[in-house]
């Protein structure tokens, strides 16, 4: 396979999936059409976007339990999610500021034990995600990868739009500063020995995959309050089968 650059793969891309642009047209132009809730129908089963979409189900989502949301590859962010009020972390990392305190005391901790953590990864947009998803998609091609193949193991890696976790402001990556090996390991081992005694959970552990969908990330830790964390660490379990035992 002849190795390409961002550019060239990001036109190819473009020109191949204009025909999405084309039914979303229409479903705007449908949409004008229609009224009230009719429209936002149509716009639903046109384009297969909004409340309405005959796609992936949204997630369920309770105010008063939002740090128990499930977002997968099964169920998507609400339309109706609230934008997280948002708080920086070092190195410009965002996260929502209810989580805060607890990743905070967290990473004192981990210090306290004599390790050195960064976060790596907080807060998304949905155009940030969208674009880690093309660009792995774009090294796994490139890897010898068939197109859709590449797209589906670059969202088993790091999330499809509209279902990663960091859009919620809710998950982090963390990790030692560096790349020593050594001193990688040995957050990971504190993180998973831990994380939940703060809130958080690895969301994504060994062995699990089927079960969420995603690849194993050592570094990927979702917050989910200090009860559920608990309980999860106790039970061994992923939020997924929580999900299925509530």
């Amino acid at each position: 396979m002849t190795t390409g650059n961002f550019d060239d793969y990001r036109r190819e891309r473009t020109v191949r999936s204009s025909w999405r642009a084309a039914r979303i047209l229409l479903a705007v132009l449908t949409v004008l059409a229609l009224a009230g809730a009719g429209g936002l129908f149509a716009l639903g089963r046109i384009a297969d976007i909004g409340p309405f979409s005959t796609g992936t189900p949204q997630a369920d989502y309770r105010p008063d339990q939002w740090e128990a949301i499930v977002v997968n590859r099964w169920n998507r962010i609400p339309d109706d999610y609230p934008e997280p009020a948002l708080t920086d972390l070092d190195g410009g990392i965002r996260v929502d500021e209810r989580i805060a305190p607890d990743l905070n005391r967290m990473l004192d901790a981990m210090r306290a034990a004599g390790l050195d953590p960064t976060v790596t990864a907080g807060y998304r947009t949905r155009a940030d995600q969208e674009r880690i998803v093309r660009d792995r998609t774009f090294l796994n091609e490139n890897q010898g990868m068939e197109e859709e193949q590449a797209l589906q193991a670059a969202e088993r890696a790091v999330g499809a739009p509209g279902m990663n976790e960091h859009e919620l402001g809710l998950a982090v990556d963390v990790t030692a500063r560096g790349t020593d090996a050594q001193a990688r390991q040995g957050v990971a081992e504190w993180l998973a020995a831990h994380a939940w005694e703060h809130g958080f959970t690895q969301r994504y552990p060994h062995g699990r995959e089927q079960l969420t969908g995603m690849d194993e990330s050592p570094r990927h830790y979702r917050y989910v309050g200090a009860d559920l964390a608990a309980r999860l660490h106790d039970d061994g379990l992923v939020l997924e089968e929580l999900e299925r035992t509530a």
